[in-house]
């Protein structure tokens, strides 16, 4: 007998006001399908679909199961409610004034109380559930459509309902059936255990324990074994293998450039939707200009170039140009040219054009002594310097941005031998409050800080690297880049011919540890010479490295 006929059948025993009426009603439902009438003696035809006696002109209701007589609108039904061109009876909290009109017998404060209940929900008999639903183990369950298998069910199965497997009401694991543990009795690791024991090595011997919970110990988020406190991964692209953290690997994906477009390529900024690249063509004092037709392809082409390509002062001229930042709106480009001791300002009129005009620059000997880095803080009224040979950070600002007129605000660091040394790039953690600044003459990265975005007091938190080749060390490190969560920072190791990522357990962190490198030694593409200028996407998920070595930009991502 097909599911939904019987159910029908069952609930017409159970509510029917005689034992006889019910019964009439039931075979009535069970036969009716074979063409088959069955009316119940003494009481004649036109009874409702559930077997009582009371006559209805309208013909027989649903019952909430099958489709009864049709209808076009709620008074042609005894229970007053038409669905879908046929008479039902009334669903959970629908409006009523008769018991008899709801699909639970139950009107209760004007409202049918108890009835099509979804999955999942408890239940005392299978009427209370939806069509299609059955009442297994007091809850609402898909008994004629999903399946519980090991396949999709990690947890225990109640009925053909995956359960999580870690409640007193449902405890079990590996696609087992669910039990239900007695009073005062809990579920740890899929078994009913007394007393509920706490999460730890004993009662999560293969996962971790979050919030005392003990969770399998797989995620980034949440990774680790033994029933010690889960670890959430460090790193841009986090991963947990075997319950243990480990750094995601990078490879390369694409590549652009040559000696004519890309000279001794130092640095790289690329837009918001990743399909352009503005490249310091720095052998040719020019900066280039690339695209690719989408974010999947590694087809990049070259575009244009903007700058006179002469080694001079002027205002379209860009000597030797190092570093390159892109504002959010991708409409203006500063630009650091050490040679000219100054900041250059570009800028065009529309993300569609690709005409770059001047629109001046600031510093000059007397400020600067070969400017080699910069970054601009997010509301782009900031911008730090890294003075290389001045050995000092040196901060500038503006009124807004519909200006290019920018001023000295303060510098910091101004010895040699002091935290900073020799400042060859910098980077602007997304709060704006720490800087990250390669000191050249240290092999280190030296920490930053300031208490608000307005502050104009600097502090050194902290420096970490040293010279040398070990996982921990830097030869000639130049670009560096930092994640958007300030928990990761890249840097374009040149003499190791490598990328280097460090990260920090929190943002109030001064303990940076190695993470990982990518890259070795080579003049082909997928290898490096020098990488230089470094440029990492919104989401940490690909990065740009300007090769001087190899007059060349490549893109890299984790697997």
């Amino acid at each position: 007998m097909e599911q939904q006929r019987f159910d029908a059948a069952l609930r017409a025993l159970q509510l029917g006001t005689t034992r006889r009426a019910g019964l009439a009603a039931a075979l009535g439902v069970i036969f009716g399908g074979a063409g088959l009438t069955v009316a119940a003696r003494g009481h004649g035809g036109g009874k409702d679909a559930r077997g009582r006696g009371k006559p209805s002109r309208e013909g027989p209701c649903g019952d909430g199961s099958a489709k009864a007589n049709t209808c076009a609108k709620d008074g042609e039904c005894c229970t007053k409610y038409c669905a879908d061109g046929s008479c039902r009876c009334k669903p959970n909290w629908m409006a009523c004034t008769k018991s008899e009109h709801c699909c639970s017998g139950r009107c209760v404060g004007g409202k049918c109380d108890g009835g099509m209940r979804p999955a999942g929900s408890a239940c005392a008999e299978n009427f209370n559930c939806q069509d299609g639903l059955a009442c297994v183990d007091g809850v609402c369950t898909e008994s004629n459509k999903a399946k519980c298998t090991r396949a999709n069910c990690p947890g225990c199965c109640l009925g053909t309902v995956c359960r999580v497997g870690s409640t007193a009401q449902a405890c079990g694991t590996g696609a087992g059936a669910c039990s239900r543990c007695a009073t005062g009795v809990g579920c740890a690791n899929g078994t009913c255990q007394t007393p509920s024991p706490a999460c730890g090595p004993a009662t999560c011997p293969t996962g971790c324990c979050q919030s005392g919970v003990c969770v399998p110990g797989t995620a980034a988020q949440a990774c680790g074994s033994g029933g010690e406190a889960c670890a959430t991964c460090p790193g841009s692209a986090p991963n947990c293998t075997a319950n243990a953290c480990t750094p995601p690997v990078w490879t390369y994906l694409a590549g652009f450039g040559s000696n004519t477009n890309t000279n001794t390529a130092s640095g790289v900024a690329v837009s918001a939707d990743g399909l352009t690249a503005w490249v310091t063509n720095t052998g040719n004092s020019k900066i280039s200009i690339y695209t690719r037709p989408n974010a999947d392809s590694t087809d990049w082409q070259y575009q244009s170039s903007f700058g006179s390509g002469n080694w001079g002062s002027g205002s379209n001229d860009i000597t030797y140009p190092t570093d390159i930042v892109l504002s959010q709106d991708e409409l203006t480009i500063w630009i650091a040219e050490p040679y000219q001791n100054r900041i250059s300002t570009w800028s065009r009129s529309d993300a569609a054009s690709a005409t770059w005009t001047s629109q001046g620059s600031f510093g000059t000997s007397s400020t600067f002594n070969s400017p080699w880095g910069i970054a601009v803080s997010s509301d782009e009224l900031t911008m730090l310097v890294a003075d290389s040979l001045n050995h000092r950070i040196s901060v500038w600002t503006r009124v807004s941005t519909a200006t290019a007129t920018w001023t000295n605000q303060t510098t910091f660091e101004t010895t040699f031998s002091g935290n900073t040394g020799s400042p060859l790039y910098v980077a602007l953690s997304s709060d704006d409050l720490t800087a990250f600044v390669f000191d050249g003459s240290n092999d280190r990265i030296s920490v930053w800080t300031r208490t608000s975005s307005t502050a104009t007091d600097w502090t050194n938190a902290t420096n970490f690297g040293s010279t040398g080749s070990g996982a921990d060390q830097f030869n000639s490190a130049t670009g560096v880049a930092v994640s958007a969560d300030g928990l990761t920072l890249w840097v374009a190791d040149s003499d190791n011919y490598r990328v280097s990522a460090w990260s920090r357990p929190d943002a109030g962190s001064t303990d940076w540890s190695p993470l990982l490198t990518f890259g070795t030694s080579g003049l082909t593409p997928g290898f490096f010479k020098r990488p230089n200028g470094l440029f990492l996407a919104a989401d940490g998920q690909t990065i740009w490295v300007a090769d001087e070595g190899n007059s060349f930009v490549s893109e890299w991502s984790p697997e």
